[in-house]
This record gives structure tokens, sequence and C-alpha cells, in this order.
């Protein structure tokens, strides 16, 4: 095993409302058909099979097909097709999980997609170190953010794991900080995993900021980690208002961990309201009348206007909005190359 720092994807389950996709689909993959292929079905789906950790079923009565990846499973997708590539995939069905079909549903949905991100022979990062951090309530997280859920299991004389979980394994997104060399057995080196679990909207997120950066995995993955999480280097108790723990420093160490990427925070594509047309049409009824008398006053001179603008700030829902007209821009000119 090559023991370097790397972040990868290690689970993925996505469904496709596409009858008799799986053909397709296995074909792409290049799942193999030997006797090593195990035949699998459970409540939802009435067909489907198994091999080294990927999963394809599907439901003859409603179309629907389904994809599940283990950690293993994501290792046997690389190698499985010589060809094969994390962007081609996700970037393949990029229209398919932000189109609706006639029915009102994607064609695609991304129901889990896992990004982990391993530290080999760090003495800075272990677990017993973010572990003290935590107690002495040095960190600040989006998870239930002043309640997060931390646990630690230590059985008696013998550790038999050391992890610490931040948030709820039931909620859309939690994090996973563990000792992945005990886990594994491993007694020659330090190996410590950051693994974070995302579902649904969350996971169709981190594929839209893996569009958005170029795919860029581990980029997107330390910018999401840095939203997320950050140790701070006094205790959140130090400040009387919890309004104001955004004014303690975050750790060095933390930040050399994340390669000083900034934060990158959650894409929301699907369900935008407020929309390009939407910003027109208000612009039309409600402020052109004052713009022309404006740009008027000014002999048509527009430079005091521009200068305003430049001045103005931009609200959460002009944000989101402006995010999901650039990755509609790149989606369509994927499509255009590809």
């Amino acid at each position: 095993m090559n023991y370097q720092n790397k972040i990868i994807i290690d689970y993925l389950t996505m469904t496709f409302k596409v009858p008799g996709f799986q053909n397709e689909l296995m074909d792409y993959l290049h799942f193999p058909t030997g006797p090593e292929v195990i035949a699998t079905r459970n409540r939802n789906f009435d067909q489907g099979l198994f091999f080294m950790g990927v999963r394809v079923m599907w439901n003859t009565e409603s179309g629907l097909v389904m994809l599940d990846c283990s950690g293993q499973g994501c290792r046997t997708l690389e190698s499985l097709n010589p060809n094969f590539s994390w962007d081609k995939l996700l970037y393949g069905f990029s229209d398919w999980l932000t189109t609706k079909n006639e029915d009102g549903h994607y064609i695609a949905h991304i129901a889990r997609l896992d990004l982990a991100y391993d530290i080999f022979d760090n003495d800075e990062i272990t677990v017993d170190r973010v572990l003290k951090y935590i107690k002495n309530k040095q960190y600040a997280s989006l998870s239930a953010r002043w309640h997060p859920d931390f646990r630690y299991d230590d059985f008696g004389d013998t550790v038999i794991e050391k992890s610490i979980y931040i948030g709820s394994e039931k909620s859309n997104r939690f994090l996973r900080i563990y000792d992945k060399a005990l886990e594994q057995g491993v007694t020659d080196h330090k190996w410590i995993r950051f693994e974070m679990q995302n579902r649904n909207e969350n996971a169709l997120s981190v594929v839209l900021n893996l569009i958005k950066y170029d795919f860029d995995v581990g980029y997107v993955y330390k910018g999401i980690l840095r939203d997320y999480l950050r140790f701070l280097t006094r205790s959140r108790d130090s400040v009387s208002d919890p309004k104001h723990i955004n004014r303690i420093p975050t750790c060095r160490w933390w930040l050399d961990l994340l390669s000083h990427v900034g934060k990158i925070k959650q894409i929301y594509l699907a369900g935008i309201p407020y929309n390009a047309g939407t910003l027109h049409r208000y612009i039309e009824k409600q402020t052109s009348s004052s713009l022309r008398a404006f740009v008027a006053l000014n002999d048509g001179d527009i430079t005091s206007l521009i200068e305003i603008i430049e001045k103005a700030k931009l609200n959460f829902k002009q944000k989101q909005m402006l995010e999901a007209e650039r990755l509609k821009d790149k989606l369509e000119y994927r499509e255009v190359i590809t």
C-alpha cells in the first residue's frame, strides 16, 4: 500500500429512473459476467448483481435502477475499466441529476457520496489531539452548531476503536474522524482518516462543487471541510456571545492540513425559486423607471450608477442564483464539447 496523504471518493449510491438502463450501466462499468458475480435483490429491487463491493440493482416494474458502491466498490470501479475516471462518471450524469422527467422527478438521484481524507505519519494530526480540542471546546462546527454529537470509543485497557463523530449519522452530512491504522491493524504507520458522509441534497452539492472546480476532489473536500469544521486557538467559552466565535482565530495546524484552501459552501441548484428570469422581471417591473430617471439625471452617463452597483453587497439568495446560473452555463458548455 502507498502510505501517502490522499483524498478519495469512498462511497457512492445513485438511482436512475430509466427503465432498462442497468444493461448500459454495467457495460459502461465493465461489470464482469463470470461465476464470481452474485445475484442479489431486496424489497425495492427484484433483480440485481453484486461484485466486490459494487451492486447494480433494478426493479422491472418501476424501471428504477440503482448503483451502490462501498469503499471497496469504489476501488473496484477504478480497476474494472482502464479508462474509468470519476469526472467522466459524474459529469456524464450531471444532466440527469439536474433535469426532471415528465412525472416531475429528477432522472437521476445521488443518494450518497462519501469523501475520505487519509493522513499518514503526521504527529500533529491524531484522534487524541482532536478529542482534546473538542473537550476544551476549541472548535466550531456547522453540524448542530452549538451541540454537535461527539463520540469516542475506548473500551477499558484495550482500545479497539478511536472514533469521533461530528453530527448525526442519520443526517444528510456528518463527519467521522478515526484511527484507520487501528481499524486495519497497521502497526508500522500512523493513519488517520477524516471521512465525510453526504446524502441527498448534500451529495448533489458535492457533485455541483466538483463541476464548479473542474473536479479537483482534493481542493473541493478541503474547502467543504473548512466550511464545516474548524479548530480554535482558544475555548469558545472565552467569548461571551456565541456569535463572536468567528473572531477566535483558527489553529495553524488545521489550516496547514487543509492547505489553506478557502471555505466552499453548499450549492443547492435544484428548486431555486429565484433565478435569472425572476431577477429580470423584478428589475423590469420594480426598478426600471427609477433607473431611467437616474440615467437621465446624469445626461446618459452611467458611471456613477456602475459605482453604486459595484459597492452593493449580494444577499444569500442572490449569491445562490449566480452560482446556479454559472453551473448551468458550465453544464451546457460541457454538453457541447463532449
